[in-house]
């Protein structure tokens, strides 16, 4: 057994919430995820409520048992969270460590980030979603870092000789040492606010 991405995304718009809420004893959830992969010419265009009332429930348990292994078998490639590994939460965000984050959300930002929406809906399983975000976040410091070098190069002239390396220039997030590592909307938009200067001094 094997659950696409997209079939993950179709279920969290069918069951309205994650699908790491799902629940292998909820009949509704292993019939919606039964409804969600099965092959095109069986479901023929037919709508959920149709396909729950012709469903074979004797299917069911076969298909939970299906869903625990595969769930199983997924869960030894997500990568080892040592103690210090452990994400820090932001004083700004407390009223949302309960908010409930969706593969759909997910593969929406890899997308924009530019990854393959054919691979990653397709092919990609829900155990390489770290994997690729991770490396989206890797490929945003990059730019991030390199646009401050540019703007940090341009402003150079005019900067206190204090001012010797990037870092001094703008330090990032990530690059605060002893401080927890927290990037935030509003630490983005400062950093965007500050590159731009390049820009503007480009335009005249």
């Amino acid at each position: 057994m094997k659950i696409k991405i997209k079939q993950i995304i179709r279920w969290e718009q069918l069951r309205d919430k994650p699908f790491y809420e799902m629940d292998a004893t909820d009949e509704i959830d292993v019939v919606a995820l039964m409804y969600v992969t099965a092959p095109e010419q069986d479901i023929d265009n037919s709508t959920f409520e149709t396909f729950q009332q012709v469903a074979d429930y004797a299917a069911c348990e076969k298909l939970s048992k299906d869903i625990s292994r595969y769930l199983n078998y997924v869960n030894q490639f997500y990568p080892k969270i040592k103690a210090d590994d452990k994400p820090v939460e932001d004083s700004k965000d407390e009223d949302k460590k309960d908010e409930q984050i969706r593969v759909s959300e997910i593969a929406t930002g890899l997308i924009f980030d530019g990854v393959d929406a054919n691979y990653l809906l397709n092919d990609a399983e829900i155990c390489d979603l770290p994997m690729l975000c991770k490396g989206s976040e890797m490929k945003m410091r990059r730019e991030k870092e390199d646009s401050r070098l540019w703007a940090f190069l341009q402003l150079q002239p005019y900067m206190n000789s204090k001012v010797k390396t990037t870092t001094d220039f703008y330090p990032f997030p990530w690059e605060e040492d002893g401080k927890p590592v927290v990037v935030t909307d509003d630490d983005l938009a400062m950093a965007e606010s500050i590159l731009n200067v390049e820009k503007e001094d480009n335009n005249g």
